[in-house]
């Protein structure tokens, strides 16, 4: 009788979480997996006619957790780098293109507009300054130092990029 009862079991939880009897999930066809959001800001499964492409942004309550540790302990390390330079890539992203207007455009009036748009950038997103200042601090680093731990060649790779990346935007 409990072996009858069982196979039922394993059939219903197989059936109502998507999963085979392997642990894994069950592929699932495109128009099941994706959610697509309106332009109206609606979400609607499976809906493919009016994209909209969401960007990613930086989150600020990272941002704030990694600087929190980095003023008050414990130690910042090699992930809190990674979030740092998500942060830090999503912000470059951002700013990119008023940066680039504020040092290529020779008109005055795309130049202020530029210059309100990135300020606009800075008061939504304000921790890039403080997070790249601590990313090159762990750069620097030979050895755990005052709460920092040294960065790993990883992330260290990824911080040249982006200084790179910024530098290209002023030339």
């Amino acid at each position: 009788m409990k072996k009858i009862l069982l196979i039922p079991a394993i059939a219903s939880v197989v059936f109502f979480t998507g999963c085979n009897l392997t642990g894994s999930k069950q592929d699932k066809t495109a128009d099941e997996n994706t959610a697509t959001e309106t332009l109206d800001g609606e979400s609607e499964p499976g809906d493919t006619s009016a994209l909209v492409s969401v960007q990613p942004l930086p989150d600020n309550s990272i941002a704030e957790r990694i600087i929190s540790k980095f003023n008050q302990g414990p130690a910042v390390n090699n992930s809190d780098y990674s979030d740092a330079l998500d942060y830090a890539e999503l912000y470059l992203m951002l700013s990119s293109d008023p940066i680039a207007l504020i040092h290529g455009t020779p008109d005055d009036a795309e130049r202020k507009a530029a210059f309100d748009s990135l300020a606009s950038l800075q008061n939504k997103y304000p921790y890039n300054e403080q997070l790249m200042e601590i990313l090159s601090q762990g750069a620097e680093l030979k050895k755990t130092e005052g709460g920092l731990v040294p960065m790993n060649e990883d992330n260290r790779a990824r911080l040249d990029a982006l200084n790179g990346a910024y530098d290209n935007l002023a030339k």
